[in-house]
């Protein structure tokens, strides 16, 4: 929520530790929130947010289409792919 209300995230970083009580009582590090913030804006898919690139490896007989930052995060998490034909 601080994140779309553009708190910037030390401050809400900050805010974090106080609650706890103290940064020893804090799970994981400022570093951790920007790097799950990154993830998220990445996937968060806004109107007309598209992208694709489209990869030949003719040495390796390999074409890879990516589709959006979604499909682009699955394939790192999970290393499969689904392919289909476009030809009709």
């Amino acid at each position: 929520m601080n994140d779309r209300a553009e708190i910037r995230l030390n401050k809400s970083y900050r805010s974090i530790v106080v609650e706890a009580g103290g940064l020893e009582n804090v799970p994981f590090l400022q570093k951790d929130c920007r790097n799950f913030l990154n993830k998220v804006h990445r996937l968060r898919l806004g109107e007309g947010d598209f992208f694709y690139v489209m990869d030949l490896y003719m040495k390796k007989g390999r074409f890879i289409s990516w589709v959006d930052a979604k499909s682009r995060d699955a394939y790192v998490e999970i290393g499969d792919v689904i392919t289909f034909g476009t030809t009709f």
